[in-house]
């Protein structure tokens, strides 16, 4: 579990197993939802599925993380 050692005294190692074994469904991957993802990932949720009908816009591209 090395890549996650650093959680370890946010959460036990008993949660991040388990957190490990979690599939997560984030829709939309603009402003909000870049950052949620990010911080999924970080935290070492198993499978992450990310939905997002829209396109980037360079007006607001600022705003988007995964942009």
């Amino acid at each position: 579990m090395g890549r996650y050692d650093r959680n370890i005294g946010t959460i036990t190692i008993e949660e991040q197993e388990l957190l490990a074994k979690k599939s997560v469904c984030v829709v939309g991957c603009g402003g909000l939802g870049g950052g949620v993802i990010e911080n999924l990932t970080r935290m070492g949720v198993g499978e992450l599925t990310v939905v997002d009908g829209d396109s980037f816009d360079a007006s607001n591209l600022n705003r988007q993380v995964l942009s």
